[in-house]
């Protein structure tokens, strides 16, 4: 070997030395690679970025981002508008708890439509959600408006969800397992409104109601389930003059009258009957709401029913802990339900994202089967429907100006009615043992509108047991 051939291979291995020593940063490299570049340039590590070097001499850069934009109709216009801020607050909650459990790189977006619980305003904001890309829509609320909207969004291949949608027509339609709900259908609210009917002895009740898909569905459902009625009035969902209808009511004789209504239509009609000093019961379901009333003592002692949470849950204490801290106040009707409807669909958009090759809506029926929620457990069936947790019977009861829900019955499917909390009989124990004072009882038992466990509406007598004279109770002066 010559000595110009040592030399070289000499200078090549310096070389190769020199250049190892500056990629691994040794002691003496005046410039060694940043550890938190490093970082990037590993695989293995959490900022990992394969376009790091050595040369930008930092690990910060920004991430790409992937938006899955899910759709929510809200009636903010229309007859029940008085119920739309709720539902807002409701999706607002859901909206955080999903961007929180999101990956990284993700994020949900909400799109909120005016629904307008209206058939046209509805299938309109559906196809302006279909424009805007959302890959499922929470949505919609009233039935005509759902009904008028899925076939919009099926010719997109886009599921909705709805979270009051209650028509029992919804269940028949051909909607190729593109709709779904979290309310129950009014197949079963008409038997829990036939129960309140018969334990109040309504025997010749009056029908009013609209001739809109959620009015006339309870109005032949009732039917089916009561049997005959004193009379049936219909009305369009628009009407501002409710005079010559309940005329109608007054002069058919009626003992009672079902109001099958929206929060607009239902106060004018329940301060029509008060002008018209027609004095009977009115009973009904979930659609009105006192705050559309100028005299609220139009609706003192109105009892209605409304689809009941499947009770005490983690999931609902901690969305309700969650609700009061944000907006003050329980949220009423159906936030429950908005909040788990956009739960599913952005849990089904995640999951969709994650396995690209399963269609989006079998992502909402897998989410949707065993989904524990705020609004009960639920397992959509073959029609997209779920069984829910029965009805709460409430009564609203008007005092210093203001008019209070008070929910003291239940009826659940199979059982029919019962009281709503802790069983009669354990406050009769307790109060027989002597650990639940006389005021105690009563007060636990107050709004009961049957016997301990009897069923019927005679007195119930509480044994003293060492509390002095024996005192009766009249669930009758309690609750009605």
């Amino acid at each position: 070997m010559t000595d110009k051939k040592i030399i070289a291979i000499m200078m090549t291995l310096g070389m190769l030395a020199a250049a190892f020593a500056g990629c691994l940063g040794g002691e003496d490299d005046p410039d060694p690679v940043p550890e938190d570049v490093m970082g990037c340039m590993d695989a293995t590590a959490n900022n990992y970025n394969a376009d790091a070097t050595a040369d930008d001499g930092t690990c910060t850069y920004d991430a790409e981002t992937t938006t899955l934009k899910i759709g929510f109709m809200n009636p903010l216009t229309g007859p029940i508008a008085v119920f739309a801020p709720a539902f807002t607050d409701s999706m607002e909650l859901a909206k955080a708890d999903l961007n929180a459990m999101a990956p990284a790189g993700v994020e949900i977006e909400i799109i909120e439509v005016d629904s307008g619980c209206d058939g046209t305003v509805a299938a309109g904001a559906t196809q302006s959600l279909v424009d805007a890309g959302v890959v499922v829509i929470a949505g919609a609320v009233c039935s005509g408006g759902t009904m008028a909207s899925i076939p919009v969004a099926q010719a997109a291949g886009i599921p909705m969800i709805s979270y009051a949608s209650t028509s029992p027509a919804i269940t028949a339609l051909s909607d190729d397992d593109y709709l779904f709900r979290v309310v129950p259908s009014d197949g079963q609210q008409v038997q829990a409104l036939s129960a309140v009917a018969n334990a109040n002895g309504y025997s010749n009740p009056g029908i009013l109601y609209m001739t809109n898909d959620y009015g006339a569905g309870l109005k032949d459902g009732f039917v089916a389930s009561f049997g005959d009625v004193c009379t049936t009035v219909g009305y369009d969902q628009d009407a501002t003059d409710f005079a010559g209808l309940v005329s109608q009511i007054a002069d058919g004789g009626c003992d009672s009258v079902a109001l099958f209504s929206y929060a607009v239509d239902g106060a004018a009609i329940l301060e029509e009957m008060s002008a018209q000093n027609l004095d009977i019961p009115a009973f009904g379901a979930e659609g009105v709401s006192p705050d559309e009333l100028s005299d609220v003592s139009a609706i003192d002692g109105m009892v209605v029913t409304q689809p009941r949470s499947g009770g005490q849950s983690d999931a609902a204490d901690a969305f309700d802990a969650a609700y009061a801290a944000a907006n003050g106040a329980d949220g009423g009707i159906y936030h429950h339900e908005t909040y788990d409807a956009v739960m599913i669909a952005g849990k089904a958009a995640l999951r969709a994202h994650m396995m690209p090759a399963e269609d989006i809506r079998d992502s909402v029926r897998a989410v949707g089967t065993g989904y524990v929620g705020t609004s009960g457990t639920h397992t959509f069936d073959a029609n997209g429907d779920v069984a829910g947790s029965g009805y709460l019977v409430c009564e609203f009861v008007v005092s210093g100006g203001n008019a209070d829900l008070v929910c003291t019955q239940r009826w659940i499917l199979g059982e029919g009615l019962s009281w709503e909390g802790e069983s009669q009989s354990s406050v009769m124990a307790q109060f027989e043992a002597g650990s639940m004072t006389y005021e105690e009882a009563w007060t636990a038992l107050e709004g009961v509108r049957a016997c301990v466990e009897t069923g019927s509406n005679n007195p119930c007598e509480i044994v003293s047991m060492g509390y002095g004279d024996a005192a009766t109770l009249d669930p009758h002066d309690a609750y009605d």
